[in-house]
């Protein structure tokens, strides 16, 4: 009898643990349990347009754009720094960016976004930036995602469309 009353105890222990295991990665992972496909953004996302530099981007509810002289930031209300996502005009050329991120030893990635070229790098934290080259413009945007935002920062990235 006695270690029937222990077994149960153990296995109340056991589940409480996982219990908040599972909790804690849910809170503190940003993950979403909105049905998306990996990069596209939900149908319920706002949407952002900047017509000074014609582009526009959807975001997460409960995230909010703030605008700056030469961009945007994009965060979550309540992440405390913790995710943003923000594009902004760089006056330099793709190819300058390119020479001196390449002499500072980055490993660069060759992408795409909005149909147009650019590359990404990633440093040693949880920031990520993003050049890309739109009719003689280039853009920045940076990335960061401390408390697993990736996701929704690569499906704001998908939604990112020049409109001029």
């Amino acid at each position: 009898m006695k270690n029937k009353k222990y077994l149960k105890n153990i296995l109340i222990v056991i589940f409480v643990i996982v219990l908040v295991n599972v909790g804690g990665f849910i809170f503190f992972s940003g993950f979403s349990f909105q049905k998306t496909q990996p990069g596209k953004p939900a149908q319920d996302w706002a949407k952002y347009k900047n017509s000074q530099y014609g582009f526009e981007v959807k975001y997460p509810p409960f995230w909010q754009p703030v605008e700056s002289k030469d961009g945007v930031i994009i965060n979550p209300l309540d992440a405390g720094g913790n995710v943003y996502f923000g594009v902004s005009a760089d006056g330099r050329t793709l190819q300058d960016i390119k020479t001196v991120v390449a002499g500072s030893n980055i490993v660069t990635t060759d992408v795409e976004v909005g149909g147009d070229p650019g590359f990404e790098y990633t440093d040693y934290s949880a920031h990520r930036a993003v050049f890309v080259s739109h009719k003689n413009q280039t853009f920045i945007i940076r990335i960061y995602a401390s408390l697993g935002g990736n996701t929704q920062a690569n499906q704001i990235l998908a939604s990112l469309k020049f409109t001029k």
